[in-house]
């Protein structure tokens, strides 16, 4: 499985901002989301040409192509 890349830590970091929690007090992307969508995400540099949109904790993200994330709550 890919590495999680710089847009994935910031889906995860933008969501404990808005749970007001720590990154470790939150369950790992890869094991809440399809794999396909995870390596999408973690292979972002290369391959995300459109928006990708997809639920995480109850949340709607949003990652941008040019890697700005948007959560929804």
């Amino acid at each position: 499985m890919p590495q999680p890349s710089d847009v994935a830590r910031q889906v995860v970091k933008t969501v404990a901002d808005y749970e007001n929690s720590s990154l470790n007090d939150l369950p790992p992307l890869e094991d809440k989301i399809d794999s396909e969508t995870y390596h999408q995400i973690a292979s972002f540099e290369s391959e995300l040409t459109e928006p990708l949109t997809f639920e995480y904790l109850f949340y709607d993200i949003t990652v941008l192509p040019e890697g700005e994330v948007i959560v929804t709550p």
